[in-house]
């Protein structure tokens, strides 16, 4: 199915087999390489096909090849483990809605701050907390979804 841009291309211009167009996209997929959403965008009058053959350039060829996909596969197979069950760390579990009380959330920023040796009241200090320190906490749920939530 046409978009909703090149039909009304179709109406306002009538091109007919043969003319030469210049069509605009939102970039290429990732394995056929062709363009995402392709809409035809002005009929180029001004170009004959001989102009369009000269300045042709090849597609660059992949730089890993069918051998390095290959290779690729055979490394991502043999290194992903295939029916091990990983358990979770036995850690505090906190109940739901347990992080929507603020003072909670203030008490555990105090606590690390502590244990990591820095001032909590000075911003600049939690620049150098990671989100690693925090996870190893396991709360990260306090950092990417709504406190509410977890």
């Amino acid at each position: 199915m046409a978009s909703a841009a090149t039909v009304q291309f179709g109406r306002k211009w009538k091109p007919a087999p043969g003319d030469i167009v210049s069509f605009k996209h939102a970039g290429f997929l990732f394995l056929t390489k062709k363009p995402k959403q392709p809409a035809i965008y002005r009929l180029r009058s001004d170009l004959t096909w001989e102009d369009v053959v000269a300045s042709w350039k090849d597609p660059k060829e992949r730089k890993i090849g069918i051998v390095g996909q290959f290779i690729l596969f055979i490394f991502m197979l043999l290194t992903t483990p295939i029916g091990v069950r990983v358990r979770r760390k036995a850690g505090r579990a906190y109940r739901k809605g347990y992080w929507a009380d603020i003072e909670k959330r203030k008490i555990f920023l105090q606590e690390l701050a502590a244990e990591l040796g820095f001032d909590p009241n000075i911003a600049d200090n939690w620049s150098q907390v990671t989100h690693r320190q925090i996870q190893a906490k396991e709360v990260g749920c306090i950092l990417f979804r709504h406190p509410k939530n977890c």
